[in-house]
């Protein structure tokens, strides 16, 4: 059983410990997690939409 809910809350944690540290080299990721999550939930297409582009920009604009 997949408990979307939970996962939504684990993901705005570690958000928010991302903003808080700086530590930001998990956080396109945690975006891309939090779109799956929100498809998976209610279908909110555009948020997900948003939050699948919010990982994108983060993903090209590391140095690797």
């Amino acid at each position: 059983m997949i408990r979307v809910g939970e996962g939504l809350g684990v993901v705005a944690k570690a958000l928010a410990l991302v903003e808080r540290t700086g530590a930001r080299h998990n956080e396109a990721d945690l975006y891309r997690l939090r779109g799956d999550l929100r498809l998976a939930s209610d279908g909110d297409a555009n948020a997900a939409e948003a939050d699948f582009q919010r990982a994108m920009e983060l993903a090209r604009a590391q140095d690797f």
